[in-house]
């Protein structure tokens, strides 16, 4: 397993935290060419090539903000992005370890920083990170998918998020951690598991799209 660890300047909080997983998502897309250019460069309309790709990243978007913004979000221990031509055959996986800032109104040590979605500059700084750790590349694969699974309790359990198995090659996992000094989501809080921690999968998937 490989390890990339990324610095953020605010609060890793419920909005920036999605914030993050969402950019994270669209920078491995077009690591592995599953986006052919970045996702906000592509036109609206988008290409006939694309309008598949495009519905399905907004789905899969769509789903994490519901998981993310549910009553359930301080359940969520790990995001898991799977790339492969199916979820049981992958080619790479990356795991993005969650662990929210609860400085304001909760018995953590509040860091100081806004509980507020980040700024276009705090953005572009993240996404420039990404870019360095993971350039697009051309990886000669043909219908690359992206399938996301989450980590966290039975309570977790919707009508497009369902238990599922995961396959897990260390030599395939890269595990990528953001990270902000004096944050009280260093101090990560274990759901004590008593059983009920399952891998749950989204039934929305990203398809590789071409601009065609």
């Amino acid at each position: 397993m490989s390890t990339e660890s990324l610095c953020i300047s605010r609060c890793i909080c419920i909005h920036s935290s999605l914030q993050l997983v969402d950019l994270t998502i669209a920078s491995i897309c077009l690591h592995h060419s599953i986006l052919p250019t970045p996702i906000s460069t592509i036109p609206n309309p988008p290409p006939h090539g694309m309008i598949r790709t495009i519905s399905s990243f907004q789905s899969v978007q769509e789903e994490l903000q519901k998981v993310f913004r549910s009553r359930f979000r301080y359940q969520i221990k790990e995001v898991m992005l799977v790339v492969g031509q199916s979820p049981f055959r992958p080619l790479q996986v990356y795991s993005l370890p969650i662990s929210l800032c609860e400085g304001h109104g909760s018995s953590h040590v509040d860091c100081g920083s806004p509980c507020m979605e980040m700024t276009t500059n705090e953005i572009r700084k993240v996404n420039l990170q990404l870019f360095r750790s993971f350039p697009p590349e051309n990886k000669g694969k043909n219908s690359l998918r992206m399938f996301v699974y989450i980590r966290g309790t039975d309570a977790l359990v919707g009508e497009n998020l369902e238990e599922s198995e995961i396959s897990l090659d260390e030599n395939k996992l890269v595990s990528i951690h953001y990270g902000h000094k004096g944050c009280s989501c260093s101090k990560t809080c274990e759901i004590e598991d008593d059983g009920s921690i399952r891998w749950l999968r989204l039934s929305p998937f990203v398809v590789q799209g071409k601009l065609v």
